[in-house]
């Protein structure tokens, strides 16, 4: 995939120290944006590409680096098996959902079998069909990583990566365990050198939820592109950047070189993160990679969710007392064996987790415990009877925010009851909206996929050009340009020019034009 950009695994790029400004801006309109369940990832192999996000299309990953005096400083290979196929989008939910969700729960030390439940259960979470999600599984199983690279660990030291290897194998269930057990589910058996990583790379956070509501290319988006928000953020910058051919090369994704299709492409992996309010706002700069090659810096401004959610993350570091100072770096947070039980007992108690959420925006509680004699968890029930989490949820939120208007003080999540009617018609008429985006977005993307198709199938035509056709028709276009537009091109170094003229190639041929009216 070419020359990649530098990759980096320093302990800056992951601390998320928070001034006392702006844990205090994180007001309640923010806080009903802030995430309501938190996964937390390792940083080194998550960093770097598995999975082909395309549909149908083959991407090549293979990233090599080499510093200044011309030595590998990162080399990543990945070669899938051809019998099962190149592990694309089903495969990376399952890994970045399910599986990384049991790693997660289990904590560390992480043990080299662990259990992930049944194939229906699996094709429940994810939402897929049985045949499909077992492919998904082999594919992961047997896709193979080529690595050399160093990091550094959770406690500071250098620790190296170099092996070809493959990231787990698969039980099924009824086959035999490694200690001869008959395997009551499906199982994965993590080996060495990932089993490493897992249990020694530093961690960080992400928005379970959010991840889960966004397809493949757009979750790509969001873990790399929340790296840039953090640093950004954490050191007051307005904007983050990322070079597009930085995307495309950690991201799996195939790069373009004609502008329209660059922004063809990327709206729709942003699309979804500004209607969430995790962007605010997105910004181009053309430029060139060292070869030549066009290429694009994006500039992204934190939205609303992106500060909520690096407030929420930064303000759990600061009760547990961990320092931000840039002199001693924060080391990746870490739960207690108690703090990971009390999050499984959220994650499996619906009415516990809306009762903490109010009681965190209502009163700013952490980790609330309702009473033995507390009625909140009964009164929950009752909605629930009703009402869909989300739905509850959302009104919990409007409750919060429609006291503060009124400065009235609320003490129990039975306060909210006087705002369920308009609560949720409220919510009502934000799902049809929702909708309604949803249906614009989806007319949109579908504009926009015809003409990548279109430029796409343009590409097919000029590449079968005979030579003679070609040349011809590069004459014209260049000529063409020449005539209208001397005084611009003029200004353009070769490499520049050249792109150029094979962009208007492409516009010729799919606007079916003379070429020398391209310019126009």
């Amino acid at each position: 995939m070419g020359q990649a950009p530098k990759y980096s695994t320093d302990r800056e790029d992951l601390e998320l120290g928070l001034s006392d400004a702006l844990v205090e801006s994180a007001d309640a309109d923010e806080q009903s944006l802030a995430p309501f369940n938190i996964i937390r990832a390792e940083t080194v192999v998550s960093k770097l590409p598995i999975h082909n996000l395309t549909k149908s299309e083959n991407v090549d990953i293979h990233i090599a680096q080499r510093n200044e005096r011309g030595k590998v400083e990162l080399h990543w290979e990945v070669s899938h098996n051809a019998k099962y196929g190149q592990p694309r989008q089903l495969a990376y939910k399952l890994d970045t959902i399910l599986i990384n969700r049991k790693i997660d729960e289990i904590g560390r030390p992480v043990p080299k079998v662990l259990k992930l439940g049944s194939l229906n259960e699996m094709c429940k979470d994810l939402g897929s069909q049985k045949g499909e999600l077992k492919r998904a599984l082999q594919q992961n199983a047997t896709t193979s990583i080529n690595a050399k690279l160093s990091y550094q660990g959770a406690d500071g030291s250098e620790r190296h990566l170099e092996a070809t290897f493959t990231r787990y194998s698969i039980v099924y269930t009824g086959e035999r365990m490694p200690d001869g057990r008959k395997a009551d589910a499906i199982y994965i058996i993590f080996n060495e050198p990932y089993w490493e990583v897992l249990n020694n790379a530093p961690m960080r956070p992400l928005d379970y939820d959010y991840l889960r509501e966004l397809p493949p290319t757009s979750q790509r988006f969001y873990e790399i592109l929340s790296y840039r928000f953090y640093a950004a953020l954490k050191y007051d910058r307005e904007r983050a950047k990322l070079l597009y051919s930085e995307y495309c090369t950690y991201a799996a994704q195939p790069r373009h070189a004609v502008y329209k299709l660059f922004k063809n492409q990327m709206y729709r992996v942003h699309q979804p993160h500004l209607q969430a309010e995790y962007i605010a706002k997105v910004e181009y700069q053309e430029t060139a990679d060292e070869e030549g090659n066009s290429d694009w810096i994006m500039f992204y401004t934190p939205g609303r969710k992106a500060k909520a959610e690096y407030a929420t993350f930064n303000r759990r570091r600061l009760r547990e007392g961990k320092p931000s100072s840039p002199d001693r770096p924060l080391r990746p947070m870490l739960e207690s064996s108690s703090g990971i039980e009390r999050r499984k007992d959220e994650v499996a108690n619906p009415p516990l987790q809306l009762v903490r959420h109010f009681h965190q925006l209502a009163r700013g509680k952490a980790d609330y415990q309702p009473g033995a004699a507390s009625k909140e968890i009964g009164q929950v029930e009752l909605l629930l009877a009703a009402h869909s989490p989300e739905k509850i949820k959302f009104i919990v939120e409007f409750a919060v925010k429609e006291a503060q208007k009124t400065k009235f003080q609320m003490r129990t999540f039975g306060a909210i009851f006087q705002y369920v009617d308009e609560g949720g018609q409220v919510y009502e008429a934000w799902r049809g909206q929702q909708h309604q985006q949803a249906q614009l977005a989806r007319v949109e993307a579908e504009q926009s996929q015809r003409e990548i198709d279109e430029y796409q199938q343009a590409e097919a035509h000029l590449k079968n050009l005979s030579e003679t056709e070609y040349e011809e028709l590069y004459a014209r276009v260049k000529q063409g340009l020449s005539d209208r537009h001397f005084a611009v091109i003029s200004k353009f170094d070769a490499p520049t020019f050249d792109a150029t003229i094979k962009a208007g190639m492409l516009r010729s041929i799919l606007e079916g034009k003379p070429a020398s009216a391209i310019a126009e």
